[in-house]
C-alpha cells in the first residue's frame, strides 16, 4: 500500500485515507512516504499449521480412502527501513478439499500409524495485507488492502500420521507431511507459492467407517 499526494496542502491530512488507522502528517511530509513493493524473496513466511476434519471410508483393514475439508492460515511479514519505516503484516486463509489412498501400518485399540498419498485443492477465503508507518519510533499511520487470489492452489501431498482413537471410528490426528505445488497460481507470496516443495503439519479429527 502507498500514501502520496499530488500537492501539499496548507492543512494537515490524515495519512491512509478513510479506512486507515491514522494520525495527521503535514502535506510536505506525504511526497516523501511511498510504501515499498514487498516481494517473496524479501518476506519472512512463518510455518503453516493446518487443522482439519477428515472421513476416511475403509477398503481393506489396512487400505482407505480418505477426503474433508483442511483450514489453514498462512502469515507473512517484511520491514523496510529508512527516513520512514514500513512494517508489512500478511494474512492468507486458506479452505481445501484433499483425496488421499491411505495405508495402516499400525493398529491398535486406542492408536494407529499410517501414511497417505493424494492431491489437494485450495481456495483463499480471505487475503489482506496491512502496512505499519513510522516516522523514527512514532507510529504514524496503518492502512490495510485486500490481496488478490484468484483460481485454486493445487498440490500433491504424502504424509505420516499418528492417529489417536477415541471411539473405533472416531479419533484425533497428527500428520506432518511434503507437499509439491502443482501449477502457478495468482495468489499472494508465502510459503506455498515461493517454493514447489515444503513441509507442513496437519492435525484435526477423523471420522472412519
Amino acid at each position: 500500500s502507498s500514501a502520496r499526494s499530488s500537492s501539499a496542502p496548507a492543512s494537515p491530512v490524515p495519512l491512509g485515507g478513510a479506512s486507515a488507522n491514522s494520525c495527521f502528517v503535514e502535506g510536505d511530509v506525504l511526497e516523501k512516504m511511498s510504501a515499498p513493493r514487498f516481494e517473496g524473496r524479501d518476506m519472512d513466511h512463518r510455518f503453516p499449521v493446518s487443522v482439519g476434519v477428515s472421513v476416511r471410508k475403509r477398503l481393506t483393514p489396512r487400505l482407505g480412502v480418505e477426503t474433508g475439508l483442511v483450514y489453514s492460515f498462512l502469515h507473512s511479514t517484511a520491514r523496510s527501513d529508512g527516513a520512514f519505516s514500513y512494517r508489512y503484516d500478511q494474512r492468507v486463509h486458506y479452505l481445501g478439499i484433499p483425496l488421499s489412498l491411505t495405508c495402516s501400518v499400525f493398529d491398535s485399540r486406542r492408536f494407529e500409524a499410517c501414511f497417505s498419498g493424494g492431491v489437494m485443492a485450495e481456495a483463499a477465503v480471505s487475503a489482506e495485507a496491512t502496512t505499519e508507518i513510522y516516522n523514527g519510533t512514532a507510529f504514524v499511520s496503518s492502512v490495510t488492502d485486500r490481496l488478490s487470489a484468484d483460481g485454486l492452489l493445487w498440490s500433491a501431498n504424502l504424509r505420516a500420521g499418528l492417529g489417536v482413537k477415541i471411539t473405533d471410528d472416531f479419533g484425533l490426528y497428527a500428520e506432518p507431511g511434503l507437499r509439491c505445488r502443482l501449477g502457478d497460481a495468482d495468489h499472494p507470496a508465502s510459503l506455498r507459492t515461493e517454493r514447489r516443495w515444503n513441509a507442513d503439519v496437519r492435525i484435526g479429527l477423523r471420522v472412519s467407517f
